[in-house]
């Protein structure tokens, strides 16, 4: 695997859900993600965009499929680093999709394209994060405990571990 470190942080965020919900049902047992968006085409064209309600910390496996010509269309465009990729039939590709801009080109106009996309939202790691209590709940419970400056305080190390964790350097 690529990054076993934020695989396994999926899968803790899988299962932390899982307790507290036994009945829910995923999309896929084999996968760590929570949500799956499938385009049924027949042209699925994405414009430039960022799923900003997307873990900020993940990647997200987009995959293509259909018959289309990948040489004239259905690239993999990301703007800001002023690149597209050929994408064709069955290629999966792992991006940032909540901190880099990403869109495809249009395919021609008998062609077909779809796409499917799994990934987790930053509401469910901030939910388990927060022992299941929503922001709102977690604000309150702090005050209760009087451990709001803790907590503040913790927050700024944060970033830190989670990056450490998800990106460690590989010697």
């Amino acid at each position: 695997m690529y990054n076993p470190n934020m695989h396994s942080t999926y899968w803790d965020i899988r299962e932390a859900i899982s307790a507290q919900y036994p009945d829910y049902k995923w999309n896929f047992d084999a996968l760590p993600f929570g949500l799956t968006t499938i385009n049924f085409g027949p042209q699925t064209v994405c414009d430039d965009h960022i799923d900003d309600t997307d873990n900020a910390f993940g990647l997200a496996p987009t995959r293509s499929f259909g018959p289309f010509d990948y040489k004239k269309g259905g690239h993999l465009v990301f703007p800001s680093l002023k690149l597209a990729v050929q994408f064709c039939q069955g290629t999966e590709a792992w991006i940032p999709t909540a901190m880099l801009p990403h869109a495809n080109t249009q395919i021609g106009e008998d062609e077909t394209r779809y796409s499917v996309t799994s990934y987790n939202s930053g509401g469910m790691s901030e939910w388990v994060y927060r022992g299941g209590l929503s922001k709102r709940g977690w604000l309150k419970y702090l005050k209760d405990k009087s451990r709001a400056l803790e907590e503040a305080g913790l927050d700024v190390e944060r970033p830190g571990i989670l990056r450490e964790r998800l990106f460690p350097q590989w010697t």
